[in-house]
């Protein structure tokens, strides 16, 4: 019984991180494709942004860098 139970839970715990890594996957990939201007280290700062499927803009993303 209880290594019924433990079996399951590994189970679901690797379908989840499988999942979880899927998006992960396919959101990176959107984002660079929406920003294609926006170097690794600024998708890898907005990756929240890249989870939510949100668009940032030019100026948001680098407004502090023109100003100077």
């Amino acid at each position: 019984m209880w290594n019924r139970i433990t079996n399951l839970f590994k189970d679901i715990a690797s379908g989840c991180i499988v999942i979880f890594l899927f998006y992960f996957a396919i959101a990176s990939v959107v984002f660079a494709l929406r920003h294609p201007w926006a170097t690794r280290t600024e998708q890898m700062i907005h990756i929240g942004d890249a989870l939510m499927f949100n668009k940032v803009s030019y100026k948001e993303m680098r407004g502090m860098y023109e100003e100077r």
